[in-house]
């Protein structure tokens, strides 16, 4: 498994955890011992150079981001190719510095499993660290048409579990789905997560959360939320 660089990726002396500077150090020192060939083959990455100076870009989802080691930054980048200025956000960021420095190269294994089915998961995800999802029975919990729209936006692909459910490509290489069962008379909605098997030897266990937390906002965002 791809465990991170320091425990969780959140600062020890740190309360608030919002931008991408908020990361543990530990990541960017990682980052900075890598051949940025080797971190570009494994995590579908690209590199360039400005000014003689080394920068990244990855996809999240539908959007990229650019990463640069010297300023310990990672920005979004506009429709144009531009970097945008906008920090990308403390779950953002700790998710691609965790996918840039995980030395793990697995292709996806083709099996899906729950986040209790992952090693530890059973363990971690629960309380505190309990799956993101409230947001999207609210939203979602009776309109699987909508869920669907949204989750096509970014990317999605319908599948054939449940009322309603999509997978996606959430950073190269990194597959997830979700599942959908709209309320009715009888039952009240339910939604769940599912994990290519392979992110367990790729993602640590807080930075899967993040990377749910990431989704469930952006559905909401294609949502109109």
């Amino acid at each position: 498994m791809c465990e991170p660089s320091v425990p969780a990726g959140r600062p020890e002396t740190a309360m608030v955890y919002e931008k991408s500077s908020d990361v543990d150090a530990g990541f960017w020192n990682a980052l900075d011992t890598l051949e940025h060939g080797d971190v570009c083959r494994r995590s579908g990455a690209s590199a360039a150079r400005r000014d003689g100076l080394l920068f990244y870009r990855v996809r999240v989802l539908d959007r990229f981001y650019e990463v640069a080691p010297h300023e310990r930054t990672v920005v979004r980048v506009l429709k144009d190719g531009g970097p945008s200025g906008e920090d990308a956000g403390f779950e953002t960021a700790l998710v691609i510095l965790s996918h840039l420095t995980c030395p793990v190269d697995l292709p996806p294994f083709g099996k899906w499993v729950s986040e209790k089915e992952l090693k530890d998961g059973s363990m971690f995800f629960r309380g505190v660290h309990a799956l993101p999802l409230g947001p999207l029975l609210k939203r979602f919990g009776r309109d699987g048409k909508a869920f669907l729209r949204a989750a096509g936006a970014m990317g999605g692909k319908q599948e054939s579990f449940g009322d309603a459910s999509f997978s996606l490509e959430a950073l190269p290489g990194i597959h997830l789905a979700f599942v959908l069962w709209e309320a009715d008379e009888e039952f009240p909605a339910r939604v769940s997560a599912l994990f290519d098997a392979a992110i367990e030897h790729r993602l640590a266990l807080d930075v899967v959360l993040a990377l749910v937390g990431i989704v469930v906002k952006r559905l909401l965002e294609a949502a109109g939320e």
